[in-house]
């Protein structure tokens, strides 16, 4: 057996999760009627472009389970790797051990819980922080934001995103209006060329907790984890 066999295990468990949980949202999506209508059309008045989104009905509560699971495997996937690590090095794991992940350096904290792992490992660790920025790094802080989230409470589900692709950027002057279930977003022509193929394809996207994670994201946090947190550090496991 690879040692990190009990790692991968941990995030193709999570993958199975994240598997039933497009199952569960496409079903949303595809409710007749529709949850949400997106709508778009250039006001006449105020010549401004209005961009909306209705909602008339709420994803299922248990999404935010599904979530939680999901988001449980991945982060214990991290805490093996850790554990493995401090076994390499012949020392006995702790209590504290673990894959520490922090949006601010807590120096203290991290030491405590890389106690007993090789040198060259914690440095591969330190250099996935959150704090020290990058694509990986920043998913790994969603998680264990997440994470941390599923532990005290429901991870809350949403239907209340609205994505716009808009060729020309940020819009100045744009302003946004609540509605009595939903709401719309108005931006003035006068900001964009007249003859730009403006044609953005409005979107609306099942969310999760505050920070209204989307579920490609979650998606990109397991993928992250196994192209690119893996592989940093299979140099120190001699195969079996």
């Amino acid at each position: 057996m690879y040692p990190l066999d009990g790692p991968s295990l941990k995030l193709a468990r999570a993958r199975e999760h994240l598997d039933a949980l497009d199952l569960e949202a496409a079903a949303f999506y595809n409710l007749n009627p529709r949850p949400a209508r997106v709508t778009r059309y250039l006001d006449s008045k105020d010549g401004c472009y209005v961009f909306g989104m209705e909602v008339f009905a709420y994803p299922p509560v248990h999404l935010g389970l599904i979530v939680g699971d999901a988001c449980h495997n991945m982060r214990a996937s991290l805490d093996h790797l850790a554990c493995l690590l401090v076994h390499l090095a012949g020392n006995a794991v702790n209590r504290d051990n673990g894959f520490p992940l922090y949006r601010k350096s807590n120096p203290g904290r991290f030491r405590r819980a890389i106690d007993g792992i090789p040198v060259e490992a914690v440095r591969a660790i330190e250099n996935l922080q959150p704090y020290q920025g990058g694509d990986t790094q920043e998913l790994l802080g969603i998680l264990n934001e997440l994470d941390g989230l599923d532990k005290h409470e429901l991870i809350a589900a949403a239907a209340g995103d609205l994505t716009l692709r808009l060729p020309t950027g940020p819009a100045p002057g744009w302003s946004m209006r609540e509605l009595d279930n939903g709401f719309e977003i108005r931006i003035p022509r006068a900001v964009v060329d007249a003859e730009i193929d403006f044609k953005p394809k409005p979107t609306a996207a099942i969310v999760f907790g505050d920070a209204q994670i989307k579920i490609r994201q979650l998606g990109e946090i397991h993928d992250a984890i196994r192209d690119d947190v893996f592989p940093r550090f299979t140099r120190f496991f001699p195969k079996c």
